[in-house]
C-alpha cells in the first residue's frame, strides 16, 4: 500500500498518537515543521470572510439603528425577541465564519509535517488525529505556491502530486528550503531506483548506443496496408 490514512499506524502495535509514534526504529527524519498559525486560521477563513464582514456591517448597522431609535424601549416584550431570534439566525454567516476560525485553529494545533529519507508524513484533525504517508516513488510532481495572505505572513504552500492524489504542506515559514529539499529527495530516490547510486559511474559520457532493431511488418499509415521489410 503506497499511502497510508490511518490513526492506527504507530510502530509500538497500538494507536498513534503523536508524529513520533509514526517513524519505524530505523528511518531517519530529515526535517519537522507545523504551519504558521495566523496565516492557517486566515487562508481556511477566507473564501467566507468577505461575506461574513459584509454581513457583520449590513446587521450591525441595523442593530445599532433600531437600539438608537429606542425600539426596545418603546415596544419591548414580543417584539423585542423576535427581532433578537432574527438577527441571531440572520447573522449565520458571521457565525459560520467564526466557527471556521475556531475549527482551523484547532486543526493547526494537530497539524505537523515531516520529511523523512523514505516518505513525507502529514499529521491533521480537528478532534481526532490523522496520518497520512505519501511516498517519494510514488511523487509525479511537486508544486511551490505564494499566495496573497501567505506573502503577508511570509509563508507558502507545498503541493506533492502522485498518480491518485494531491497533498498538501501548507503554511510554512521555510517554504522556500523545504521546497528544493522535497524535490531533491524526490529526484535522488527516484533515480537510484531507475538505476542504484552504488552502480552509477561518476561521470555520464551520454547515450551513444546504436539501435539495431528491425520491424519484421511496417503499418503505413496513408493506405492502412502492411508491407514486409527487407
Amino acid at each position: 500500500m503506497k499511502k497510508v490514512i490511518d490513526r492506527f499506524d504507530g510502530y509500538g502495535g497500538s494507536p498513534a498518537d503523536s508524529m513520533d509514534d509514526m517513524f519505524a526504529p530505523t528511518e531517519q527524519v530529515i526535517w519537522r515543521g507545523k504551519p504558521l498559525k495566523p496565516a492557517f486560521i486566515l487562508n481556511s477563513c477566507l473564501p467566507l470572510l468577505p461575506i461574513g464582514l459584509i454581513w457583520l456591517i449590513f446587521d450591525g448597522f441595523f442593530i445599532d439603528t433600531i437600539i438608537s431609535a429606542g425600539f426596545f424601549d418603546t415596544f419591548g416584550g414580543t417584539l423585542s425577541v423576535f427581532f433578537v431570534l432574527f438577527f441571531a439566525v440572520h447573522l449565520f454567516p458571521v457565525r459560520l465564519c467564526i466557527g471556521m476560525g475556531l475549527s482551523a485553529g484547532r486543526r493547526c494545533g494537530n497539524t505537523e509535517y515531516a520529511l523523512t529519507n523514505t516518505r513525507i508524513v502529514i499529521c491533521t484533525g480537528v478532534i481526532g488525529v490523522n496520518f497520512k504517508s505519501v511516498y517519494y516513488k510514488e511523487i509525479s510532481n511537486v508544486q511551490l505556491r505564494v499566495g496573497v495572505i501567505d506573502k503577508l505572513f511570509k509563508v507558502g504552500d507545498i503541493t506533492v502530486k502522485s498518480r491518485t492524489s494531491a497533498d498538501s504542506l501548507l503554511d510554512l515559514t521555510d517554504v522556500y528550503e523545504v521546497f528544493k529539499r522535497v524535490q531533491k529527495i524526490v529526484a535522488d530516490i527516484q533515480t537510484d531506483i531507475e538505476y542504484p547510486n552504488a552502480l552509477r559511474p561518476d561521470t555520464n559520457p551520454g547515450y551513444g548506443t546504436r539501435y539495431n532493431g528491425r520491424l519484421k511488418n511496417v503499418f503505413t499509415s496513408d493506405r492502412f496496408s502492411r508491407r514486409a521489410v527487407p
